[in-house]
């Protein structure tokens, strides 16, 4: 609307046959149907498929085309009946000076399409972009999990090779669960809570009644998209570095909640208590970065201590409506309980 007001201003200061009013007329009653019908309609007639700026069928340009054409004939003669004039004394008087503006009308509208698909064009790059980081971040995050596992795995074995085996199978058991959503960026967050339940469960076998855990999830937040194993590393520096260095152990709370349209998850124990060296840590490094890249200053990492004893990490992100990736979840949710 911004540049169309410009474009008459332009066309009104190089010629005086019309003033600036009948100009504006002209301008916006030929700007505004082509909008309508090169954006609107082309939408219902040709569905953009997924990731690309618009359809490529020829159909598609055949449309965008005959649309420009046709949104100069409504301007003329909307602007012929504003300015009084007989309709189309431009067409039989001035040919020249029609076909220059029918080559202005077309050009404008060719750069606005050229400007918006390489636009639309940056953004899927980056997008994909976005999804490779995400990928190498989130294949950091997994030999680091499993390698202090083994390890501690392997110090078991000496010392009670039944419960060796028993966190053995739990470990198999996790590593099943893990694969699907080891090869996503975004997955329900009831199989985010359920990774969780797999990994303390794999942990209290080893450290005993020394662990104590709960999960608190509601039903409604169920298929609310979640970044795959966000709350992995926190739960599990929770575990290393505040209660298995403690004598008595102590407790792991995850929760989560919506908060007007925004998702809260929250990391408590009972461990050691708030160290702020932990704040630079790998899994903190880790989360920001993917929250950074995937929502930007939308979402935020806050660490504080937690009284009497421990540290809660709380997670805020804004929840997510899409329906189409509600469904996908809702999908990868039934499947992965099916598979395991």
């Amino acid at each position: 609307m911004l540049i169309t007001g410009v474009v008459a201003v332009v066309l009104w200061a190089l010629q005086s046959r019309h003033g600036l009013n009948i100009q504006l007329v002209y301008a916006y009653a030929t700007a505004t149907p082509i909008w309508f019908l090169t954006d609107l309609v082309r939408l219902r007639l040709f569905p953009t498929p997924e990731g690309q700026p618009w359809s490529r069928v020829r159909g598609t340009k055949i449309f965008i085309l005959t649309s420009i054409v046709l949104g100069f004939i409504i301007g003329t003669v909307i602007g012929d009946w504003y300015a009084g004039w007989s309709t189309f004394d431009l067409w039989r008087y001035a040919p020249q000076k029609l076909a220059g503006y029918v080559v202005l009308c077309v050009s404008i509208s060719a750069a606005f399409i050229v400007f918006y698909y390489q636009q639309n064009r940056l953004q899927i790059a980056e997008r994909q972009a976005t999804e490779s980081k995400l990928q190498l971040l989130q294949s950091q995050l997994e030999p680091h999990m499993l390698f202090n596992t083994l390890a501690n795995l392997r110090a078991l074995i000496d010392l009670d090779a039944v419960r060796a085996q028993a966190m053995l199978d739990r470990l198999i058991d996790y590593l099943r669960a893990t694969l699907g959503a080891s090869r996503v960026t975004t997955h329900a967050l009831a199989l985010e809570f359920d990774r969780l339940d797999d990994y303390l469960a794999l942990m209290q076998v080893r450290m005993g009644e020394r662990l104590r855990y709960s999960l608190s999830l509601p039903d409604e937040l169920h298929a609310t998209p979640c970044p795959a194993l966000l709350l992995q590393p926190l739960v599990e520096n929770a575990v290393l570095h505040g209660l298995e260095p403690s004598a008595q152990g102590g407790e792991v709370r995850v929760a989560a909640e919506q908060v007007g349209q925004q998702l809260i998850l929250t990391v408590t124990d009972t461990g050691l208590g708030f160290d702020g060296a932990s704040n630079a840590g790998f899994g903190l490094t880790q989360i920001r970065e993917r929250l950074q890249t995937l929502h930007g200053s939308f979402a935020s990492v806050t660490i504080a201590p937690h009284t009497p004893n421990g540290t809660v990490v709380t997670i805020t992100l804004p929840l997510s409506t899409d329906q189409s990736i509600l469904n996908h979840c809702r999908v990868r949710s039934y499947v992965q309980s099916s598979y395991r």
